[in-house]
């Protein structure tokens, strides 16, 4: 994707640990600034190296921004080794300024430790492009942008709404020494000439110009020095973004866009498994744009390294994705160690659905596909999960809700443990690319029985899958009070529902057998047993793998004319995102 302009990205930056910085900034506070976070307090300073995923989010995401700028106090960010690891081609479009180079002309200022400041002259970059974007290093993004996320034509888009300038001049009154976010941008449209609301800014990027603030500068000297006076923030500054949207607004070409459906933010709260459900609803996110991740010096040690691994898994450094390609070869070993640990203790198996189809059409992986599928007899199924274990790097899944690899489900999974897969529509969970393993039961002769246990089943199913989503009260997909209802059962007491509903018929003394599936497909999952007793071996990519020995009347059941290809539009893969993570 190219830009119809260039544009490039401003990240101010400070790293608190460092005792240079510290004492300097220490020499010029006094101890009630020092004391204030909303100040000069230490928690404004510290960092755990967000600017490393901030950094790499852009590149990854918005590979059309043409430099970064990382606006800092004469330190060194250290991202030269990841960026020629992971981004070797774009290192020298990420540039260190000093703030002496910003600050040309009014040296006088410095030093400064307030973001206000700064922010009032971080256009002032000789090689800036005249469309930029501001970001904080808290601040990523966390899916594909592009640049009319940002600029649409000679407008600008603002994440934000209108706030009634009256109601922030009440809580004003009532806080008079508070230096909030919202206070700063009041300040802004008081010192503009004033007005009745002003752009309630929320924490996403900032779309600017460089030359409305060069212009602004020149003919606003007051409101310049107004901010660059005070080394450490003060209630009489203003956000400088505000006087820039405030200008936009009063020619018509400001976009406000409602954030709700971009914006996400991790906040750390004491209440417990808050830092797990946030991640959970991050992963399973599939409309976020930003994210921001806000004091994470405030998290344990614990939560913290979670945060971080999945800041490698979002960014990919944790690991370079995989191609589709790739992927398949990585699954089909997975399949092979399956294939060697069934053989070897006697264990029945299929190749089913689109893995079987693949097998028959293909002779290996339907080119579009990116998973594979096997059905296991209930016998050999409950044999195998209980002795399959760990082999090497793969590991075996089931009814587990152990944090670093929870699969609470009704059938199992091998995964590969030197991997992490990111299913957007399936539930958060955190594995490695894995191949899925479903248990074949009996079912019931009466087809009315059958019809009404596996409509009990798909809602019990679906009761699991809110129960391990989020609660998010305005879903549609997960109406509220279903969602409710699934908090009645944990997970895994769902799970033993679900397992105790398929076992009702016992696989070995039932006419007709199949598996369960997750929505009711009528007769497309019940076969004679004897189709799960007998089988052959077909070819699949380099090896030979087990499949039902009427193979082609399972495929008919399940696909009707198996051999015609389908259109373009219906080849749909699963949207998986996989990382091979870096060597331990």
């Amino acid at each position: 994707m190219i830009p119809p302009f260039p544009i490039d990205a401003v990240i101010p930056w400070v790293d608190g640990s460092d005792p240079v910085l510290s004492a300097r900034r220490a020499s010029y506070a006094s101890g009630s600034e020092t004391a204030n976070d909303e100040s000069g307090g230490p928690t404004r300073y510290q960092q755990i190296g967000e600017l490393r995923y901030s950094v790499a989010s852009i590149l990854r995401y918005a590979p059309w921004v043409r430099k970064i700028f990382i606006v800092t106090d004469g330190q060194d960010p250290a991202l030269g080794a990841m960026l020629e690891k992971h981004f070797p081609e774009r290192s020298g479009d990420v540039v260190t300024i000093d703030h002496k180079v910003i600050f040309r002309g009014r040296e006088e200022y410095l030093p400064v430790f307030n973001s206000n400041s700064i922010d009032t002259l971080i256009w002032n970059i000789s090689d800036l492009s005249e469309h930029f974007i501001y970001f904080n290093d808290d601040l990523m993004l966390m899916s594909p942008v592009t640049p009319e996320d940002f600029f649409r034509g000679d407008k600008v888009v603002c994440y934000g709404s209108w706030f009634p300038a009256w109601f922030e001049r009440l809580l004003r009154a009532l806080k008079p020494r508070h230096i909030g976010f919202k206070a700063s941008m009041l300040r802004a449209l008081e010192m503009m000439g004033g007005g009745r609301r002003f752009v309630l800014m929320v924490h996403t990027p900032h779309p600017l110009l460089k030359s409305w603030y060069a212009d602004w500068a020149e003919k606003r000297p007051d409101m310049v020095e107004n901010n660059l006076r005070y080394k450490f923030r003060n209630v009489l500054q203003f956000e400088a973004q505000e006087p820039f949207y405030l200008g936009m607004a009063s020619q018509g070409r400001l976009i406000l866009e409602k954030e709700g459906n971009v914006v996400r933010y991790f906040k750390r709260r004491n209440s417990p498994g808050y830092v797990d459900s946030k991640i959970a609803a991050f992963d399973a996110d599939t409309t976020g744009k930003f994210v921001c991740f806000n004091s994470l010096n405030y998290c344990t040690p614990d939560e913290q390294e979670k945060v971080l691994l999945y800041l490698e898994r979002m960014t990919g450094l944790g690991g370079r994705p995989l191609e589709r390609r790739e992927i398949q070869m990585r699954l089909l070993d997975i399949l092979r160690d399956v294939d060697a640990f069934c053989r070897e203790r006697g264990l029945r198996y299929s190749m089913a659905y689109g893995t079987l189809l693949g097998a028959v059409r293909h002779k290996g992986f339907i080119p579009w596909d990116d998973d594979i599928d096997l059905l296991m007899p209930r016998p050999d199924f409950e044999r195998f999960v209980a002795e399959y274990g760990r082999r090497g790097p793969y590991e075996v899944l089931y009814g587990t809700d152990k944090p670093e690899a929870a699969f609470v489900n009704f059938f199992a999974k091998v995964h590969d443990t030197r991997t992490r897969s990111i299913e957007p529509r399936m539930p958060a969970y955190h594995f490695g690319l894995n191949i899925d393993i479903f248990p074949v039961d009996g079912k019931p002769d009466d087809e009315a029985v059958n019809l009404r246990r596996e409509r009990r089943f798909c809602s019990d199913v679906h009761h699991l899958y809110m129960r391990l989503r989020p609660l998010w009260p305005l879903s549609l997909h997960d109406p509220l009070f279903a969602h409710l209802a699934s908090y009645k059962l944990s997970p895994l007491q769902w799970f033993e529902r679900l397992t105790s509903t398929m076992k009702e018929f016992p696989f070995e003394g039932s006419r007709l057998c199949g598996s369960m599936s997750v929505r009711y497909v009528g007769n497309a999952e019940i076969f004679p047993r004897e189709m799960f007793e007998n089988y052959v071996e077909l070819p699949f990519e380099d090896g030979s793998f087990m499949a039902f020995r009427d193979w082609d009347a399972f495929l008919r059941q399940q696909f009707g004319d198996y051999m015609q290809l389908p259109p373009e539009d219906k080849r749909k893969t699963h949207e998986l995102s996989v990382f091979s993570l870096p060597e331990k």
